[in-house]
């Protein structure tokens, strides 16, 4: 099976996802450093300020669901080993991590998993779900899934912003 970033797909939520994760840096007034987008890296990206860590994150595009789809179910859906890696490398650098969204509609929300000394800051839900394995094809995948409660995460704006 080919990597989803060989695809077109796969290259257009790459450009999302830089776009999300540029705009996180300005909303945060930090500095991005995004893993190489070629890679299969376990994590998207660091930021610093003057040269200090101050958070990492994974970023993800979602052209499926828009908000009122994510509040009808009422968590949102990702899968769990991603935020066991942020939580962890959170944990070990002594920064926050977050998880970053971009919904079909352009709205961003963010969820802070960490705080600053690494320690998760609220619980999820996980359950063995069957999902989509990528974003190129129809293939599923039964894997442990994480529910992230919508009011323990944030709304910080659109696609103009």
């Amino acid at each position: 099976m080919s990597l989803a970033i060989a695809t077109s797909v796969g290259q257009a939520h790459e450009r999302r996802g830089r776009d999300l994760l540029d705009a996180f840096a300005r909303y945060t007034r930090s500095t991005l450093i995004v893993s190489d987008p070629a890679s299969t890296a376990a994590l998207d990206a660091v930021f610093h300020r003057d040269g200090v860590l101050v958070a990492v994150a994974e970023a993800k595009t979602r052209i499926s669901y828009d908000l009122p789809a994510i509040q009808r179910f009422g968590s949102y859906l990702i899968t769990a080993d991603k935020l066991d890696t942020l939580c962890y490398v959170g944990r070990a650098l002594l920064v926050p991590a977050f998880l970053v969204t971009e919904l079909s509609d352009g709205v961003r929300l963010y969820w802070q998993l960490t705080d600053k000394q690494g320690f998760q800051r609220f619980l999820w839900e996980e359950a063995e779900t069957s999902t989509k394995s990528t974003s190129i094809g129809p293939e599923t995948v039964v894997r442990n899934n994480a529910y992230l409660p919508l009011d323990e995460g944030g709304i910080w704006g659109g696609l103009d912003k």
